[in-house]
């Protein structure tokens, strides 16, 4: 049973947090916008990002720079979160804090592999960052190389993955960001399932690993037919764990002779039947989705557990991702019907 005095102070905290989540109908207003401009006004004059946008010079902003201030959403949120926390939720917070690091390491890389690409959101660091972490983002921000970038991870956790990737042949920006990627799911599992035990471990298991086997099935999908990757090419991007996905199902979807094949194994599977995805396509559209909702569920069967603290993290994200994706859409002057489309990619209910 969970403690629920030490859970009550911070249950009321996020209780608070999400008051100010956006709600479907804000959503609806955001996508009746028609300018960039327009869109950073209203986040300043109804939103909780307002602290964020506050200072921001509304004309001068750029794509890359408003992402960086909605991620700082999500990081400000958790700073307040992991300040109100005792030391045993602190401990799965701590875990969850690898996500911001992983975070700055992939905008670094894109930094030198792909320097025109903006697409990673990535926080401010701070000094509850540097409190919290042995990478030295200004060094990291000037590498002018892949080698003098993972050199300078030395000290750190991530550096032997680097450095692993830098070992291989021709790797590019994909292969980091995988390694960054799996790495983190792999520690992950390892913490919840060995070194955890209690209530808490417990539901964070099943959390990550749901997570864990849709992002498999989705990465599987992918690899195979999309990029023509051979069963042994899809075993290196998968994250070694299992949940609810059974190894032998894992294998036949792997070895799958074609599309139709993999959805009709795919629909036998627990997530088939549980979540009636019949096809790849409803996996792709409902992926983050079915995260959210499960966390959300989790939050409301165990009110006062780290299924709360984590539920609103996942919906803060969720949050920023959506914005993020009608930030894009007003850019191109698509209408509020098809904004709000893409909006749906998360689920708002």
């Amino acid at each position: 049973m969970h403690n629920n005095v030490s859970y009550s102070g911070i249950t009321t905290k996020i209780r608070a947090l999400e008051g100010n989540l956006i709600s479907p109908e804000m959503y609806e207003e955001i996508a009746c916008l028609t300018s960039v401009s327009e869109f950073v006004t209203y986040l300043k004059e109804h939103t909780s990002y307002r602290t964020e946008f506050l200072q921001a010079d509304t004309a001068a902003l750029h794509r890359g720079e408003v992402e960086r201030l909605l991620a700082n959403g999500v990081y400000d949120d958790f700073k307040k979160i992991y300040r109100f926390a005792d030391n045993t939720q602190r401990y799965y917070l701590n875990l969850y804090f690898k996500t911001f690091e992983i975070d700055v390491l992939k905008k670094c890389l894109r930094n030198v592999l792909a320097p025109d690409n903006d697409g990673i959101f990535s926080p401010s660091v701070d000094d509850f960052f540097y409190t919290h972490s042995k990478l030295d983002v200004p060094r990291l921000s000037s590498s002018s190389s892949i080698s003098e970038l993972v050199e300078i991870t030395k000290g750190s956790e991530y550096y032997e993955i680097l450095n692993q990737t830098l070992k291989r042949p021709n790797s590019k920006l994909f292969d980091y960001e995988l390694s960054l990627g799996l790495y983190y799911y792999k520690l992950s599992w390892r913490i919840l399932t060995r070194k955890s035990h209690g209530p808490d471990a417990r539901i964070l298991t099943e959390n990550y690993g749901m997570r864990i086997d849709l992002l498999n099935l989705s990465w599987l999908y992918r690899g195979k037919f999309y990029f023509n990757m051979s069963p042994a090419q899809v075993l290196t991007i998968l994250i070694p764990c299992n949940f609810k996905l059974k190894p032998a199902e894992l294998t036949g979807l792997i070895h799958a002779s074609d599309a139709d094949e993999f959805n009709r194994l795919l629909s036998d599977t627990f997530y088939g039947r549980r979540y009636k995805i019949k096809n790849a396509d409803d996996l792709n559209n409902a992926l983050y989705s079915l995260i959210e909702a499960y966390s959300r569920k989790s939050s409301r069967n165990y009110p006062y557990s780290i299924a709360t603290i984590y539920s609103y993290l996942i919906q803060k994200e969720s949050e920023r991702d959506r914005l993020t994706r009608a930030l894009e859409c007003i850019r191109y002057g698509l209408g509020q019907r098809k904004i709000l489309e893409y909006i749906k990619g998360g689920i708002l209910q």
